[in-house]
């Protein structure tokens, strides 16, 4: 498996178990998802749809049953940019 796989995987199982490590996603994969993706994330938080503390970013119970959604968006950006 590929790293921009890894990636992908990781995203998408961290959302569906309930956060993301920004943090972790930083230092494992050197992907910087608030940075690359910003927009994105700051609308899920506008929207309701997410939170942050810290470096953890967490669907709501709202974004959770647009979970597959929200994760599709955030794996295809993250895959046409994950560092190789």
């Amino acid at each position: 498996m590929d790293r921009a796989a890894l990636l992908y995987e990781r995203i998408l199982l961290s959302l569906r178990c309930g956060s993301v490590d920004l943090a972790a996603l930083r230092s494992d994969f050197g992907y910087d998802m608030k940075a690359r993706q910003g927009d994105l994330v700051r609308w899920l938080m506008e929207a309701g749809l997410a939170t942050q503390r810290g470096a953890v970013l967490r669907l709501t119970e709202r974004g959770y049953l647009l979970c597959d959604e929200i994760s599709g968006r955030l794996c295809r950006d993250a895959s046409r940019r994950a560092p190789r």
